[in-house]
């Protein structure tokens, strides 16, 4: 049987901007830690990115599902919903895949996602949003598989850079 196709699609710094919260550290002199992060998943105040919920809706207009697969702990998955539904974005219920263990890898999300979906894209802002292949290297280790995979990069893995934090 044919699978339906779908995208994966982080969230953070992929479709959603959270610099006010990366303004507000440094106003207050403060880093990121977890208790300050999950007051502002809470405020659901995060913004679309340029151009993120009209491609999305795009997608899902013309079959193509999208998964929210993101590393927000579940605890925040609520707010994330509110949040994602407000800005537009085609998210339901099912569709948002949050961490549920302590791994950050998003291998076995993308797993369920493709028992009954072909990923045709996959969206994030660090490798890992592509392959576990790119889990837990060192910066040489990820470069030579960065080489290894760059037929792949625009194509299958659309990397959006992320400006604030990351391994990029």
């Amino acid at each position: 049987t044919k699978k339906e196709r779908a995208i994966s699609v982080d969230a953070d710094e992929t479709i959603v901007d959270n610099s006010p919260y990366q303004g507000k550290n440094i106003r207050e002199g403060r880093v990121y830690n977890r208790p300050n992060w999950e007051e502002w998943i809470d405020l659901a105040q995060a913004t679309a990115l340029p151009g993120s919920v009209e491609f999305l809706n795009y997608a899902q207009n013309k079959g193509v599902d999208v998964y929210f697969i993101t590393n927000r702990k579940q605890r925040g998955y609520e707010p994330t919903l509110k949040n994602l539904k407000d800005l537009g974005f085609p998210v339901t219920r099912e569709r948002l895949i949050l961490k549920t263990e302590p791994s950050s890898s998003k291998k076995k999300r993308r797993d369920f996602v493709s028992k009954t979906h072909d990923i045709i894209l996959l969206m994030g802002d660090s490798l890992g949003d592509f392959a576990d292949v790119f889990e837990h290297r060192s910066f040489e280790d990820r470069s030579k598989l960065v080489d290894k995979y760059k037929s792949e990069f625009g194509k299958k893995f659309i990397v959006l850079p992320n400006p604030m934090y990351g391994s990029w």
